[in-house]
Order: structure tokens, then C-alpha cells, then sequence
């Protein structure tokens, strides 16, 4: 979602300024964007979704409905934040180059920051609730079910014993289950509020990228 659109803006620079001085409008410009790449990444996501149940047992039950719609869902709702993550921060950007690395910071940030690789600290805690990452894959765990999951984890440990009769092998299944960092309890409600926080993020950084071309037309 970045990725595609990170350039949307930069790119059209020249022609963004000359059709902006005659007629051009701001909200359906930024919302034309969004509903052409959501298309785009709705086409995407649904291919994605369909060759994965082809080499993968997807679960059937999800917190609220099918677990594959609801992973449709959140997956569609996680890119077109990212989206408009990108066009923010094609807006913010001065050439392709600034965007390049722009993005790469932006990535770099939702990976760390998700709260489901490390624990983090107090200190930086706050930052896991601003990235998309952490509200979409605690989306993902509660449809999946993945606390469930967990407590069924188990490491087989075999051991081969002598007795003085031969060799006897000793099979120990063992609980192990992982700590995890972030909330993936299974509620209906839970689902939801992930969901609206994927939507607040869209609007939040759509709002942000008109407010960064609203200044570009004061300068």
C-alpha cells in the first residue's frame, strides 16, 4: 500500500500546479486516488487470499463471521491505511529520492514498533498504537484465534535411554506456548475496535496528505 502510493503525487507534481490553478480540487483529487489503488488492492488481496487456501488449511469460524472474509477485511482495511500512509508521504516529499527513503523509514518503523517482535518499553509503547501494523495483526490473531492456538503448543522431546535390555526411546510431548506482546483476545467487540482504528489511521493520514498540499499552495 505504501509502495503504490508513495510516487502518486510526487509524479504528477507538474501537472498536480497547472490543473490546481484552474480547477482542480483538492478532496476529489486525494479521494480519487484512494478509491483507484483500493481497487487496485482490493483485486490484489482477494488473489492473495485465494492462492493461500490453495496450499493452506484457512479456519472456517472467525470472531464474527467467515474467518477468510474477516481476513479479507482487515488485510483491505490494513493497505488502504498504508495507503494513505503513502500518499502523505508522497505529499511530504521533495523528489523520488526523498520518497525512497521515506518509505523505507515508514516501514522500518511498522516493523519495530508493531510490539508483536519484542516487548517495548514504556517509553515506547505509544508509538505501537500510532503504526497500522498492530492493529492488523491483532486483527488477523482474533480471527484466527491464535491465544487458542497457543495454549495447544507443544515440543516433542525424545529421549533414547539404555536399560540394559537395549535402547528405549522416551517420548515427551511438552507444553509451549509463546509470551505474547500484544492482544490478540478473541472477541467480537475486539475485532471491531481493530477495525476502526485501521479506518481512523486511513482518514487520519488522508487528512494529513491534504493538509501537506493545502501548504504546498500557500508556498
Amino acid at each position: 500500500g505504501i509502495f503504490s502510493a508513495g510516487y502518486e503525487f510526487i509524479k504528477e507534481k507538474a501537472i498536480y500546479r497547472r490543473e490546481r490553478m484552474i480547477s482542480l480540487r483538492l478532496v476529489p483529487y486525494v479521494g480519487s486516488k484512494l478509491v483507484v489503488l483500493g481497487a487496485f488492492m482490493a483485486l490484489q488481496l482477494a488473489i492473495f487470499l485465494g492462492v493461500l487456501a490453495l496450499g493452506q488449511r484457512l479456519p472456517a469460524a472467525g470472531a464474527l463471521v467467515w474467518a477468510p472474509l474477516e481476513y479479507y477485511l482487515t488485510l483491505l482495511l490494513s493497505a488502504m491505511a498504508a495507503i494513505g500512509l503513502g500518499l502523505f508521504i508522497s505529499a511530504l516529499a521533495r523528489s523520488k529520492d526523498m520518497v525512497t527513503y521515506l518509505i523505507l523509514l515508514a516501514i522500518l518503523g511498522q516493523i519495530i514498533f508493531s510490539g508483536a517482535i519484542f516487548q517495548l518499553t514504556p517509553l515506547t509503547e505509544p508509538l505501537s498504537y500510532l503504526t497500522i501494523t498492530r492493529w492488523s495483526l491483532e486483527a488477523l490473531g482474533i480471527s484466527t484465534d491464535i491465544n487458542e492456538l497457543n495454549r495447544l503448543g507443544q515440543v516433542r522431546v525424545i529421549n533414547n535411554l539404555e536399560t540394559g535390555r537395549g535402547l528405549t526411546t522416551l517420548i515427551n510431548d511438552i507444553p509451549a506456548s509463546v509470551d505474547f506482546y500484544i492482544n490478540y483476545t478473541r472477541h467480537p467487540a475486539a475485532l471491531v475496535a481493530r477495525w476502526i482504528f485501521l479506518l481512523a489511521q486511513l482518514l487520519l493520514f488522508g487528512w494529513l496528505a491534504l493538509g501537506r498540499l493545502r501548504r504546498e499552495d500557500e508556498l
